[in-house]
């Protein structure tokens, strides 16, 4: 996939049509990025950045990408930079060079992606996987279990392809996780140091939570066009609150799919924007034509058709311009999903999230908690959180952000912010987490919880009385 990527690399030999990408230079690293990709270069003395997509201040909306880089180019040291970037928010990629140090970061949860490789002397990273395969003119090279993988519909369509390790679907290509950077010095990915503490009012705390959820979507508005996706669930809800003093300029949604849950979201959707006067639309999908299919499946190394897959066909085909959606993708972090006494080994991870103790998953998870337990317990985090952050939205939950890029159309989370996030996981425990959303949902905005939260069905009702979850998986690999 080329559309909306970047690409970066110290081999002379790489090079782009001119027509498709721009380039930037940094002593020995060439960095390009697709046409419909923004680049930033800025200098101070030394310092070089070159920022890749969208970042957003949330505590000062008005500020463009050139303000945030002015704030930024004052940092003495790397850790600097990233506490001047734990207040923001957006979909980017910073590559920075300070006092010789070449380091790359991502947005809070990596929803740019950084795929990379160490090849010998030679350095190569993307957004996008099939990017560097292509630009080597390399074929997929992947071991047997994952061989076997891609050929599961059960892992494909259920699983939807989320592999729990560093790489993928090619061996050669690790991905960089949310909570980390990339020092290219040292070829070595390193967690984030936290730079926020607890604070001692709770009340104030909550404000400023609305006020940064308020301003990120404010900032949006100050370059894109906005559409904001409506369900019956928690961090959709908040966000719709969190907008409604500029409700007039975003346009809500919710798709509509022959599914029971999805009804349930249109139905509760519905009544949402009849109380407060949304401009909404339910928005019916069609099946997927074999030509975006075809042309879709050509963008990945292992594509995903998913049902929701029609949501990125009805985008394209709208052929909108300089818009973007806000999602509330990473927003369940928040109320602590997981239960931390399941969490102890590789095998507790894998019941607790409905996978099979192969020697993939269990290496894969040995070795991320090889690294994850130390820096939990000094952090002060739940590794339930850690895995959720860095194992969850990292590998799987940036991959419908990724796949939007072919529809031209831009997804932006308030809740992608690191002082946000952490600011929560660290002043409120497990269970004041999961209350957390309905005393901010009271403090934002009159009568907004009065409509119940993801209400059962009758789907639920007759997965309980058949042991449905018991049963789940022989009955999906059957479908």
């Amino acid at each position: 996939m080329k559309i909306n990527q970047y690409f970066i690399t110290n081999d002379a030999s790489i090079s782009f049509d001119s027509a498709d990408f721009g380039m930037n230079k940094i002593d020995n690293y060439l960095i390009f990025n697709h046409k419909n990709l923004k680049s930033n270069r800025f200098e101070k003395g030394e310092a070089t950045l070159i920022i890749l997509g969208d970042i957003f201040d949330s505590y000062n909306p008005e500020h463009s990408i050139i303000d945030i880089a002015k704030v930024l180019l004052k940092s003495d040291t790397f850790d600097d930079l990233l506490q001047h970037l734990d207040k923001k928010t957006g979909r980017y990629v910073v590559f920075s060079k300070l006092k010789g140090v070449y380091n790359i970061v991502s947005d809070f949860f990596c929803q740019r992606q950084v795929y990379y490789w160490f090849k010998e002397k030679q350095f190569y990273t993307s957004s996008s996987p099939k990017l560097i395969l292509d630009s080597l003119s390399l074929s997929l090279s992947m071991d047997d279990e994952r061989l076997q993988l891609s050929k599961s519909n059960y892992f494909l369509k259920i699983q939807e392809h989320w592999l729990l390790g560093e790489t993928d679907w090619d061996n050669r290509l690790k991905k960089l996780r949310p909570n980390h950077y990339l020092n290219i010095n040292q070829k070595i990915a390193k967690r984030i140091p936290i730079f926020v503490s607890k604070v001692s009012d709770k009340e104030g705390l909550e404000k400023e939570v609305l006020m940064v959820l308020r301003n990120s979507i404010l900032a949006y508005s100050e370059r894109y066009s906005l559409m904001l996706g409506l369900t019956s669930g928690y961090d959709s809800r908040l966000l719709m609150s969190s907008s409604i003093t500029i409700n007039k300029i975003i346009k809500y949604f919710t798709f509509s799919r022959i599914d029971t849950y999805v009804k349930q979201d249109v139905s509760i959707a519905k009544r949402l924007s009849e109380m407060y006067n949304l401009d909404y639309e339910e928005i019916k999908t069609e099946d997927l034509s074999p030509e975006f299919k075809s042309e879709f499946k050509k963008q990945f190394l292992i594509p995903r058709l998913l049902d929701k897959t029609k949501n990125i066909q009805w985008f394209k085909n709208q052929n909108l311009e300089n818009t973007a959606v806000i999602s509330g993708n990473g927003g369940a972090l928040i109320r602590s999903i997981y239960d931390d006494d399941n969490f102890k080994d590789s095998a507790s991870i894998c019941k607790t999230i409905e996978y099979e103790p192969s020697n993939l998953n269990l290496s894969s998870l040995d070795s991320w908690l090889a690294s994850a337990m130390e820096y939990a317990s000094k952090s002060r985090l739940l590794i339930s959180d850690l895995f959720y952050l860095e194992v969850r939205l990292g590998k799987w939950g940036n991959k419908m952000v990724h796949e939007m890029g072919v529809s031209g159309v831009e997804e932006f989370s308030p809740y992608n912010n690191r002082y946000l996030m952490y600011s929560l996981l660290l002043n409120y425990n497990q269970d004041e987490r999961k209350t957390i959303i309905l005393n901010l949902l009271e403090q934002s905005l009159e009568g907004v919880t009065t409509l119940p939260f993801n209400p059962k069905t009758w789907k639920d009702t007759v997965k309980k009385i058949i042991f449905y979850e018991h049963y789940k998986k022989f009955i999906q690999k059957i479908k």
